[in-house]
C-alpha cells in the first residue's frame, strides 16, 4: 500500500509540473530598432525600422544623439497593426563615433498630439558611425 501511495504522489507531481510548464505564456517579444545601412559611415543617409511595439498601431518618437551627447536628429512615427515601423529619414551623420538611438512610447490615448515619455525609452540602442 505504501508503494502505491508513493507512485501516485510521483505521478500527480509529474502531471502538475507538466501542466504548469505547458500552460506558461510564451515570452513577450522585445521591441528593437534597426538602423541602415549597416555598417554606417559618415555621410550615409539613414533609415530606421523596428518591430515588437505591442502589435497595434501606436505613436513612437525616435531621437538620435551624437558622440558628443547632443541631440542630432529626431522624428515621430507610428507603428502598423503588426507593431512595426519604417522611416527613411534623410538624416546623414557628419562625424564618426558612437551614436545613441532611443525609442520613446506615446502615453496618450491616441486622440491628439502625442504625450511621449522621454524619461523611459522603450529601446536604447548604440551604433557606430565609421569615417
Amino acid at each position: 500500500m505504501k508503494r502505491i501511495s508513493i507512485i501516485l504522489v510521483v505521478l500527480a507531481t509529474a502531471a502538475f509540473v507538466g501542466s504548469w510548464s505547458n500552460g506558461q505564456a510564451a515570452a513577450k517579444a522585445v521591441p528593437y530598432i534597426a538602423i541602415s545601412p549597416s555598417p554606417t559611415h559618415v555621410g550615409d543617409t539613414l533609415s530606421f525600422s523596428g518591430c515588437n511595439y505591442d502589435g497595434r498601431p501606436k505613436d513612437v518618437a525616435v531621437v538620435i544623439y551624437g558622440p558628443d551627447g547632443s541631440q542630432q536628429f529626431g522624428f515621430a512615427t507610428h507603428t502598423d497593426e503588426t507593431g512595426c515601423f519604417a522611416f527613411a529619414s534623410g538624416y546623414s551623420p557628419i562625424t564618426s563615433g558612437i551614436y545613441e538611438a532611443y525609442v520613446f512610447p506615446d502615453k496618450s490615448a491616441g486622440d491628439g498630439q502625442g504625450t511621449y515619455n522621454y524619461n523611459h525609452p522603450t529601446v536604447d540602442y548604440d551604433f557606430e558611425v565609421l569615417p
